[in-house]
């Protein structure tokens, strides 16, 4: 038997005192695709439906490829209380982001090798390396800054040369891929960088490059431990190939109905799209204890 939370709600199935306890004490939402609907904003039922949770002590997180500075005018909605998750897991913040936990770093000569490969391809629009601190483009490419802007994430510089890509803080590389190429490209990468970086799908136009071995589960599990909650205690929310290791546990997995074929197959479940209240409803119905205030 599991100890911590898990005996706490065993205790609770018993006592009729606990029943406003939530039956799962943690919960990690991934952002675009998934608590983000398709007008970039949290929809109120979910924000109502977290607030409700909280109140039941409830911990919430996020876990989500965007960097500080994406997330951060998100943060009043979803009011997390558990350490983010960002930049795909190559980053972990206090639940504020005050605070950088732990960081992992993108070797430059990986940097280098995917740039060059990726800048004589037809198929890459554009080249992103993230820093923690900084975001550096690759050209100036109208459509490729008009996508950064939507989602918040305007290049501090916009540098020519692929040695100026390869800083040596730098946690991922995003490449902006037609549509209808994305898998095909991101087959080339991972078997070029195989063995030394990750490499997932992160939006129908992304993909990205993460240290090796760094995955948005094994993160958030990291996170979770270091609040002391059993990773199998805690739920989770995605749709896309970068939390496909995040939906397979080892807690509940809850994939959006809009879900890549890979993240619909590692989620327990597939519930309804992003453009639906069907987070707001699992947390209500399956999170969330019986006695939990409305």
């Amino acid at each position: 038997m599991r100890s911590g939370p898990a005996v706490v709600l065993m205790l609770c199935l018993l006592l009729p005192a606990c029943s406003s306890l939530p039956k799962f004490p943690a919960v990690y939402l991934d952002m675009d695709g998934t608590v983000l609907g398709p007008d970039h904003r949290v929809r109120p039922a979910t924000v109502e439906a977290l607030e409700e949770y909280r109140r039941c002590g409830g911990r919430v997180g996020i876990a989500t490829g965007r960097s500080l500075v994406q997330v951060r005018e998100y943060l009043a909605d979803v009011r997390p209380n558990l350490p983010l998750v960002l930049f795909n897991g190559a980053a972990i913040f206090s639940h504020d982001g005050s605070e950088v936990i732990e960081s992992f770093l993108l070797a430059p000569e990986i940097i280098r090798d995917v740039a060059s490969a990726a800048r004589t391809s037809p198929d890459v629009q554009g080249v992103v390396v993230q820093g923690l601190e900084v975001t550096l483009l690759d050209r100036d490419d109208e459509q490729v800054r008009r996508l950064m802007e939507k989602g918040s994430l305007p290049p501090d510089r916009i540098v020519e040369s692929v040695d100026e890509l390869a800083v040596a803080n730098a946690v991922k590389v995003m490449l902006f891929v037609q549509a209808d190429r994305i898998d095909a490209v991101r087959d080339r990468i991972a078997a070029r960088v195989a063995g030394r970086a990750n490499t997932v799908v992160s939006s129908p136009l992304t993909i990205e490059i993460l240290p090796f071995g760094v995955t948005k589960g094994d993160s958030v599990n990291r996170a979770l431990g270091l609040v002391g909650i059993d990773a199998s205690d805690a739920v989770r929310f995605g749709d896309s190939g970068n939390d496909v290791e995040m939906l397979a546990g080892p807690g509940p997995g809850f994939a959006m109905g809009n879900c890549r074929p890979e993240a619909c197959k590692a989620a327990l479940l597939t519930i309804g799209k992003n453009d639906s209240d069907a987070i707001a409803d699992v947390i209500r119905k399956v999170v969330s204890g019986p006695g939990c205030p409305r």
